[in-house]
């Protein structure tokens, strides 16, 4: 079944790191979390969370800013995903654990 979620942009800064960088807390999560995006670039960029299967659970575009950005996901199942974050032309991944 697909995961249903809510994902919203919560806060950015304008000070650019020097590469892209991702990290969820809480983690482990209990089906909402933030994922915090530090972009060296602004522009329109791409955040997927994946199961343990590969299967795309959450896929959405966001205009992010240089610098750090913050993104709420909410009402996941409690599972293991994995995210992917793309803008600029340079990707980062990770892992969020459930709970």
């Amino acid at each position: 079944p697909p995961v249903i979620t809510g994902a919203e942009m919560l806060t950015s800064t304008t000070v650019a790191p020097e590469e892209l960088k991702a990290q969820a807390f809480p983690n482990p999560h209990n089906g909402s979390f933030i994922l915090q995006v530090e972009s060296p670039v602004a522009g329109k960029g791409s955040i997927v969370l994946y199961d343990l299967q590969g299967r795309t659970m959450v896929s959405r575009e966001e205009n992010l800013r240089a610098g750090t950005n913050q993104v709420r996901f909410s009402n996941l199942q409690p599972e293991n995903y994995f995210y992917r974050v793309m803008v600029g032309g340079k990707s980062t991944s990770g892992k969020v654990f459930k709970q």
